[in-house]
């Protein structure tokens, strides 16, 4: 595994999926520890597993979710791009949950919504956008990176997460991070997934080897 900042290798680890980390000296000085921004919030550590843009690549999903599980994440959020029902039946499968929007390339949503209703009490399906709260922190959620930036900006959230692209991206606005976390699907590169660590509001990225 080796650790990236930008770039510039700055630490390894024994061996296993590629991981960028995605570090920037102003969202760590604000973030670490305590968040100045809401003081009230107890200082711990939770991590989340964030994924988008499967198309439908359910051998890349199974691997993500299984890594999740081994991480052992509290939650997922799926930033959009099922494409058919097939990959929410893997990821209720999974047992994991899932908090999930849509995007443009899902085609039959009522299934979707109906695997999430009446078979897998672990997705969530927020329809176009969801705003969560994870371990005390405030959580934006869309597809597309044309709204993720304008909620990044916003300064109402901690971390913005969206898809659609099919390419890692990571900024920075104050003292939130805007992350995607590129794709399952595999079609620009490697698939590719992220770990968000609530504790200092920080987010990795794996990218899945042959």
């Amino acid at each position: 595994m080796i650790i990236k900042s930008f770039g510039h290798i700055v630490g390894a680890t024994q061996p296993g999926p590629g991981v960028e980390r995605l570090l920037d000296k102003q969202s760590f000085l604000l973030n670490k520890g305590c968040d100045r921004h809401n003081l009230k919030r107890r200082c711990s550590e939770m991590i989340v597993g964030v994924f988008s843009d499967v198309h439908d690549n359910i051998e890349a999903l199974r691997r993500v979710m299984d890594d999740f599980k081994t991480k052992r994440v509290a939650r997922a959020i799926f930033c959009g791009d099922f494409c058919s029902p097939i990959p929410s039946r893997v990821m209720g499968e999974s047992g994991l949950a899932i908090d999930c929007v849509f995007g443009n390339g899902d085609g039959d949503r009522l299934t979707i919504y109906r695997f999430a209703t009446s078979e897998f009490q672990n997705l969530t399906i927020h329809g176009e956008h969801a705003e969560l709260e994870i371990d005390g922190r405030k959580i934006a959620v869309t597809h597309y990176p044309l709204y993720a930036q304008a909620l990044g900006r916003t300064g109402d959230y901690d971390a913005v997460f969206s898809g659609h692209t099919h390419e890692v991206h990571e900024q920075v606005f104050g003292h939130c991070i805007w992350v995607n976390p590129g794709e399952v699907f595999g079609w620009k590169g490697s698939p590719s997934y992220a770990y968000y660590d609530t504790g200092d509001n920080t987010a990795s990225i794996v990218r899945l080897e042959d």
